[in-house]
């Protein structure tokens, strides 16, 4: 009966193993956008910021350089070499639009915004056509016909005296002029360099297409460079994605490999046996597969942070097998060792798996992944230490490994008592400490909490200077603030937008910003240009203005016929729509300002050079338009992160009282239950606060970590209390949970040296809680046992 009990266990752990390794291997993708680790949002509003702020157009816009090394490059080989360049990598068909000059329509679109001139026209007026009017652009048409520096196309003086086109051309390419330029390419002469700007087709998201683009852009870089001795720098939100991916991917492999390696090696060492080793890894590999396969079940992929995450289950999932393997040389079978610890392994777990549910149901999806992941492994893990090893081997190998002869050695232990003694003052110091410097104004209680969001982000700080240097020198928006427009349809996105002109052009002319970029800018309103249309005169009107006009003036009235035409037919078009942008780099633009939703359209207006946030917020303020606003991304994106802070924060207050309520009940003594919790608090607040004294504000993810060693303590503590008189089982209890602590250690502190933010937090939050966890836990059951005795 207990042989075909055996078989049973094994045939079924054998069965869900094997779905999960199939799951894994034929349907799970690793993700590695960090957007999974930034908040949803909780609403409409909320949601579509975030969305500009990782997949508007700034997110797929290409800042390019090309640089010269030394002196004796001259300016005719940079500027050639970006030509060449730009026409590489337009042709390659991965990008929306490629300027590397002021040019910005091609020979399509000049014929379509030539025929609807007049309606694209922004100084477009009552007067506009009045005689005086007319007599004036005569004149400047003469003026510039006599100068060879005009820039004026002599065969446009008959069907466009007044240079309308030229105009609209100017208003499309507005935003650039600023720009130094050099044969009608962008050159910054001061720094020997050509600036170049390219939008990638794929939005911001899709990151292997962005690691395309960026491999083109080296490739097209090298293929035109010759025997230039040039530089290529490149930067903007696509370089961030991809850099960001890579360094997840680098950190994970490494991680996995260095903790791995390294635990394989401690317990060989720790037990001296190659059957013991694997059998501490079977829970860890099986918990990690079946988190995986559930993960990438539930969500369509799982995230390359949550299986760097995953190495943690090293440090804390090996406990599970390392307190029955202990256990078990006293008990000398797997099986009896495994009844014998199942009631404080259970407690164990219950209370651990509380702690990461508070993780489970949150709007960050990367961090909803990281609870499901853990509880799932973790239970996983026990279950097999549980059922299957037992199942899997009746015995192993009893010699006493070296922690436990150095604890059995070691009578009084006074070193564990000092250590704990210590820190306990430690904590204790140091929270006055804090609370003398609140009190004193030299740091406030919001300095102890991180409110940037990109702080988050592990895009190395050498990209976002350099990213910041490319942007100002090609006059780029800014990503941190713009104004935000929402209506029904575009055609009341744009209305909205022409009535902010004025106050925008005021906040230009008080140098609040520099330059704004909306789609009001590339395309008028219906409205707009019907109202244009209806200042059109009738041909005989327009020839008798032009007829009075041309007194003196040595030009032939019947020569202007194209003009006059020109001008009827104005009045009979359709208005100029988004469509007729299509597939030009101003209509590549447009799409960009403005996105759809169900029930409505969103148009943001982009702001350059700004430099009094709080003034413009309040001119915007004052023109009173509905659902109009001006949104600070990083204050607004801060503010998401305070709200889930403080959800965080609640929530582990609920886990904390429901973890103190199931030790109640499950211990069953008021005393031991505290003797388990104070410690394990004590644990907490220390690894609270190691990371302000290393000078890191305390971010959602330390809170995260705070539940780990919430965990972690837990174990530690409940198998403390279970020591009672018995010498040998005290060192075989303490020397397992050594082990347990200094694997959890090194794996923890591994992730401590991480470049990405958010395993960095859990590493240094972790490993300083490990140590205090196991310190203070063997304090407090040596004073336990004292006192039963």
């Amino acid at each position: 009966m207990l042989v075909r009990k055996r078989l049973l266990i094994r045939l079924s752990w054998f069965v869900l193993l094997t779905l999960a390794l199939l799951q894994v291997f034929s349907n799970t993708q690793i993700q590695t956008d960090i957007a999974s680790f930034m908040p949803s949002g909780r609403n409409d509003e909320q949601r579509q910021l975030l969305e500009e702020f990782q997949q508007g157009p700034a997110s797929r816009l290409w800042l390019i350089a090309i640089a010269g090394e030394a002196s004796d490059v001259e300016e005719q080989q940079i500027i050639s070499q970006s030509q060449k360049m730009a026409t590489s990598l337009r042709e390659s068909g991965l990008f929306s639009s490629v300027l590397n000059g002021p040019a910005v329509t091609d020979d399509g679109l000049a014929g379509r915004l030539f025929s609807y001139r007049y309606l694209l026209d922004e100084t477009m007026s009552e007067d506009s056509f009045s005689v005086s009017e007319l007599r004036h652009a005569f004149q400047q048409r003469l003026e510039e016909m006599a100068s060879p520096f005009s820039s004026f196309s002599k065969r446009l003086l008959v069907s466009d005296p007044t240079a309308v086109m030229q105009r609209v051309t100017d208003s499309l390419q507005s935003s650039q002029t600023a720009l130094e330029t050099s044969n009608s390419t962008w050159y910054s002469s001061k720094e020997n360099r050509a600036l170049l700007i390219a939008s990638s087709k794929d939005p911001g998201s899709n990151i292997d297409a962005q690691e395309k683009a960026y491999h083109l852009i080296q490739r097209a870089f090298e293929q035109n460079k010759g025997r230039i001795n040039s530089s290529l720098i490149v930067s903007g939100s696509p370089l961030f994605a991809v850099a960001a991916r890579d360094q997840i991917r680098k950190e994970s492999r490494q991680l996995s490999i260095v903790a791995g390696l390294f635990m394989l090696l401690f317990m060989y060492i720790v037990f001296r046996s190659g059957t013991a080793v694997l059998l501490t890894m079977l829970p860890l590999a099986g918990g990690l597969l079946i988190a995986t396969a559930l993960v990438s079940l539930l969500y369509g992929s799982i995230h390359g942070i949550t299986l760097a995450f995953g190495i943690t289950l090293l440090g804390v999932a090996i406990d599970y097998p390392v307190h029955l393997l202990m256990h078990a040389k006293k008990e000398k079978t797997l099986q009896q060792a495994a009844v014998r610890i199942w009631p404080v392994l259970k407690l164990g777990v219950m209370t651990t798996a509380l702690g990461y549910g508070a993780m489970v149901w949150t709007e960050f999806s990367g961090l909803s992944q990281l609870g499901i992941f853990s509880l799932v492994g973790l239970i996983t893990a026990a279950l097999i230490t549980r059922t299957l090893l037992p199942a899997l081997k009746k015995d192993v190998p009893s010699h006493r490994t070296v922690l436990e002869s150095v604890v059995l050695s070691s009578k009084n232990r006074p070193w564990v008592l000092m250590a704990g003694i210590a820190f306990i003052a430690f904590v204790l110091v140091s929270l006055v400490s804090l609370s003398s410097m609140i009190k004193h104004d030299s740091f406030l209680p919001e300095d102890i909490w991180s409110r940037d969001i990109a702080a988050l982000s592990p895009v190395p700080v050498e990209l976002v200077q350099r990213d910041r240097l490319l942007r100002s020198s090609l006059g780029a928006p800014e990503a941190t603030s713009l104004i935000r427009v929402v209506a029904k349809n575009v055609e009341e996105v744009l209305r909205k937008q022409e009535q902010l002109k004025p106050m925008l052009a005021e906040a230009i002319r008080k140098g609040y910003l520099s330059e704004t970029q909306s789609a009001a800018d590339l395309l008028p309103s219906i409205h707009t240009q019907q109202y244009r249309q209806s200042l059109l005169p009738d041909r005989e009107s327009l020839s008798e203005r032009m007829h009075d006009a041309l007194q003196d003036l040595p030009f032939r009235a019947e020569s202007f016929g194209p003009f006059l035409d020109a001008v009827v037919e104005t009045k009979l078009l359709s208005p100029f729509s988004p469509d007729d942008l299509r597939g030009s780099v101003p209509g590549s633009a447009l799409e960009g300002l403005l996105s759809n939703n169900e029930s409505s359209v969103t148009g943001v207006i982009h702001l350059s050079g700004l430099v009094d946030p709080v003034a413009l917020e309040i001119l915007v303020n004052e023109a009173d338009i509905a659902q109009v606003t001006f949104v600070n991304l990083k204050t607004s994106t801060n503010a998401l992160m305070l709200d889930f802070r403080q959800e965080m924060l609640s929530r582990i207050a609920w886990v904390t009282a429901v973890i103190m309520l199931v030790l109640f009940i499950g211990l069953r003594d008021v005393r031991r239950s505290l003797m388990v919790i104070v410690p394990v608090i004590l644990a907490v607040l220390f690894a609270a606060m190691v990371p302000l004294w290393l000078g890191e504000p305390l971010n959602l993810f330390h809170l995260v970590s705070l539940l780990l060693v919430t965990g972690l303590g837990l174990d530690y503590a409940l198998f403390f209390s279970s020591i009672r008189h018995d010498r040998d089982e005290a060192a075989i209890v303490t020397s397992s949970l050594m082990i347990c602590s200094i694997s959890s250690l090194v794996v923890f502190a591994m992730l401590a040296f991480s470049k990405i933010p958010v395993l960095h937090a859990i590493g240094v939050t972790v490993s300083s809680g490990v140590v205090a966890a196991f310190v203070l836990s063997w304090l407090f059951a040596e004073r336990q046992v004292k006192e039963e005795r």
